[in-house]
């Protein structure tokens, strides 16, 4: 059921991205205009990039077994997608607190960067990132029965299928800014 769920998922943010990316961007085609995000902009350039390669890496190693293989994680993979995890919870909260006024959604654009669209995409990774943080955590540590915990690897799986197919339309935006 989840590897349907999670191929009906990709397939259809993937088909939004390309038939309506341009009107979900909602850029005019003349601007070419980048402004600075923030104080830092390299360091949160370099933090951006590390939350979005560990993101795409997580999403490589945890939805190859589920979607392609039909198995859970193991081996290597295990090893690749928890290292990641910890790397992608960490850059999730700097970003989130560097970045939370360039990506209000509430009150004026500022920064004139990033679309409504990309806004909410990122508060929706964000929240699925809370998600996926707190079932792993919850996972770890005896504080659940059985039930307890597979209702949080139900959590972990659907926060990233919803991060997934969040990261999907943002990056198909992204692209069609320019």
């Amino acid at each position: 059921m989840f590897r349907a769920l999670t191929v009906i998922s990709v397939v259809a943010a993937i088909a939004v991205v390309v038939k309506f990316g341009k009107q979900l961007a909602g850029q005019s085609a003349g601007s070419s205009v980048r402004p600075r995000i923030g104080r830092y902009p390299l360091i949160e350039a370099l933090i951006a990039f590390v939350m979005w390669a560990s993101l795409l890496v997580l999403i490589a190693t945890g939805f190859l077994g589920a979607t392609m293989l039909g198995h859970a994680l193991s081996g290597f993979t295990t090893l690749i997608h928890v290292g990641c995890g910890a790397v992608f919870a960490l850059s999730l909260a700097v970003l989130a607190v560097f970045r939370a006024e360039a990506y209000s959604l509430a009150g004026p654009d500022t920064f004139g960067r990033f679309s409504l669209v990309q806004k909410i995409c990122f508060w929706v990774i964000v929240i699925c990132g809370l998600g996926l943080i707190f079932s792993v955590l919850s996972a770890m540590f005896p504080i659940l029965a059985t039930d307890g915990q597979h209702m949080a690897t139900r959590v972990h799986k659907l926060s990233a299928l919803v991060a997934l197919v969040a990261t999907i339309i943002y990056a198909g935006t992204a692209g069609k800014r320019n």
